[in-house]
């Protein structure tokens, strides 16, 4: 599975979502972002720069995105819209982090296959399905090393294509 599979499989209402909220902060990651639709709307960046974060969302889930892009789209609809998802699970796993965030100065050691599959049932049973199966997927192509417990809650062709 990739990138833009997982964001196909969001669901338009969702990735407006997705964009709303990767707009709703200015920062470097929007870079890339503002160039695509520069170049696409043949847009100046100060007009761009200038519209609202709805609109620039609207603009953006219209096109065909690269992988970074994308990535870090679905990172910005997890952490705005599926927070409590991401709260919880990483609480089952007993990763630290703060409020979502994993903590990028903490070192963290991958979850055991024992300790994934509790946190994996618990989460199951709190959240909808596809919820849960986005947001594994998100996840495990983030860094398939860290997460390769979760590779056997996954479709084959997401384990498989990032082995």
């Amino acid at each position: 599975m990739t990138y833009n599979e997982v964001w196909r499989a969001l669901g338009p209402e969702d990735r407006l979502k997705a964009g709303e909220a990767f707009w709703a902060e200015n920062g470097p990651q929007q870079q890339g972002a503002m160039q695509l639709l520069a170049k696409r709307y043949s847009f100046r960046p100060k007009t761009l720069k200038a519209l609202s974060a709805e609109r620039k969302a609207r603009m953006l889930v219209e096109l065909t995105l690269p992988p970074d892009i994308t990535m870090l789209l679905l990172a910005a609809f997890h952490l705005t819209h599926r927070r409590q998802l991401l709260i919880d699970f990483l609480d089952a796993l007993g990763i630290v982090h703060k409020e979502g965030f994993l903590d990028e100065n903490t070192e963290a050691t991958p979850p055991t296959a024992e300790t994934m599959g509790k946190a994996v049932e618990m989460v199951k049973g709190k959240y909808p399905a596809r919820e849960v199966q986005i947001y594994f997927e998100t996840l495990y192509m983030q860094d398939p090393g860290f997460w390769k417990e979760l590779g056997a809650y996954l479709p084959e062709k997401t384990a498989a294509g990032n082995e």
